[in-house]
């Protein structure tokens, strides 16, 4: 499938033109600023090298004020725009980094990583982890779009449901963080899928030995 984000504007407001309107509607009626999608940041619907070992199947970025610095911050929005187009970088794992090691970005995933950086390397991190988000705009908190306005899955989305079916097909191990349901009813073939791993708890979003289940797999697959 081809990539939409090679089409994404330049400049603000960030948004696929194919998706304008639905992201556009839902903010219109969306009077809670928590679940507003921000258009003033760069969408990060997925980060990493696409051919990693290890996909991650999240829900959405988050936001925090800090964001509008930091995209703001031409280095910054150039490595995300390099993420966007599954362009080689010298850090696919943009958020760790440490150019950028002030950022919210790399503070919320170097916590997150901490267990798998510790029992494995920051390279093999930062070259054989992607994670696919499930909706690509960010906002404080995360609200479905209803299907009256959406009609279904949106361009965005098709395209990270591939990038997962290009995982199973490869045979890579992949970790169920968020929204297991939403990605197997997109995905059936992650139902019985024998590379999957949950997590104990999805609310805490740790990828470490005691939330990932049986995550010494995880482990391996990095190391590989």
């Amino acid at each position: 499938m081809e990539n939409p984000w090679h089409h994404l504007p330049t400049a603000a407001p960030f948004v696929l033109e194919s998706e304008r309107d639905v992201v556009e509607t839902f903010n219109q009626h969306n009077t809670d600023p928590h679940t507003r999608i921000r258009l003033e940041v760069l969408p990060e619907p997925f980060i990493g090298n696409p051919e990693a070992s290890v996909v991650v199947l999240s829900l959405n970025p988050g936001f925090d004020s800090t964001d509008l610095q930091w995209h703001a911050r031409p280095d910054f929005a150039a490595s995300i725009q390099a993420n966007l187009r599954h362009e080689p970088q010298d850090y696919p794992f943009y958020p760790l980094n440490p150019a950028y090691s002030q950022s919210g970005a790399y503070a919320w995933w170097r916590s997150k990583l901490n267990g798998l950086i510790t029992d494995t390397s920051l390279p093999a991190v930062v070259n054989k982890l992607f994670c696919v988000e499930w909706f690509p705009y960010h906002s404080v908190s995360y609200k479905e779009i209803p299907n009256r306005i959406s009609g279904g899955l949106m361009p965005s989305q098709r395209y990270a449901v591939s990038l997962v079916e290009d995982a199973i097909a490869r045979g890579a191990t992949i970790v169920a963080m968020r929204r297991r349901k939403d990605w197997e009813r997109h995905v059936p073939a992650l139902r019985g899928y024998p590379k999957v791993h949950g997590l104990r708890s999805a609310q805490s979003a740790y990828l470490s030995p005691g939330n990932i289940i049986d995550y010494q797999q995880v482990v391996k697959a990095l190391k590989v």
